[in-house]
């Protein structure tokens, strides 16, 4: 069945599991033009990420690869460090952010197209990476330890601009979300209610947009009653942060 669909240049890169095995195909909307791709699936959990017309995803062989959705334009990318396990990618201006993932450490690393540098190096006490997205100014990375206490974290493009953005606390719940030039992070107090934040990746592009709006452990979406009195669906999570940080008034004090 197909799996893992992405869009990239106006056709559909997705991979098809069957009791043969698994691989990458590519299709551009027709018969003739849906062909497998000469890689191997994508890792289970990898997170892909595009740029500049082709797709990053790290291999269920270890390896990462990028495609522009031809086999012509289908190879590995040996400048980036294979990965034992799943790993997380996503795009930025100055290249692809991407972790590299063992038992006893994660690195985030940055691939600029060329060269290759690593970023950080978090033990394994730090937790394990949820999420990586990237803002107008780097990458935010969520890495989640213990039961429930996360941090975020925030890189640019060198080793010293990588430090912590903010701490979760109390919660079985963490979000972490990108809407372009901004990305949006919730944080847990030890009231039990949780603030949203907006950053661009910096530390003084980070800011509060909305203080104290959903409980710690289960932050639901109410549920509105529609004109024939049936309830509607309820929006994401991700529609209400967004619509939130376009309409709430920002807290420049803390």
């Amino acid at each position: 069945m197909p799996r893992w669909l992405h869009t990239l240049n106006g056709g559909v890169i997705f991979r098809l599991a069957n009791l043969a095995g698994s691989g990458l195909w590519t299709s551009d909307g027709t018969p003739v033009g849906t062909v497998p791709l000469p890689c191997p699936a994508p890792q289970e959990g990898t997170q892909a990420a595009a740029r500049s017309g082709f797709l990053y995803y790290h291999g269920n062989d270890g390896m990462w690869w990028l495609t522009d959705g031809t086999p012509a334009g289908t190879a590995t990318v040996p400048a980036m460090k294979p990965s034992p396990g799943w790993s997380l990618a996503a795009a930025g201006s100055p290249g692809i952010y991407y972790t590299v993932i063992s038992a006893a450490e994660t690195e985030l690393r940055l691939f600029d197209g060329v060269v290759d540098t690593l970023l950080h190096v978090f033990p394994a006490e730090s937790g394990h990476p949820q999420t990586l997205v990237t803002a107008e100014a780097g990458a935010v990375m969520l890495m989640r330890h213990g039961i429930s206490e996360a941090d975020y974290w925030r890189s640019g493009s060198t080793p010293e601009s990588t430090e912590l953005l903010a701490s979760a606390a109390n919660s079985q719940n963490q979000w972490l979300l990108s809407g372009g030039a901004l990305a949006w992070f919730v944080t847990h107090g030890e009231d039990g209610v949780a603030d949203v934040w907006a950053t661009d990746g910096t530390m003084t592009g980070t800011r509060r947009v909305l203080d104290g709006s959903f409980e710690t452990w289960r932050p639901q979406p109410h549920i509105a009653a529609s004109a024939t009195g049936k309830a509607a669906p309820a929006p994401q999570f991700g529609t209400l942060v967004r619509e939130m940080a376009a309409s709430a008034p920002v807290d420049t004090a803390r």
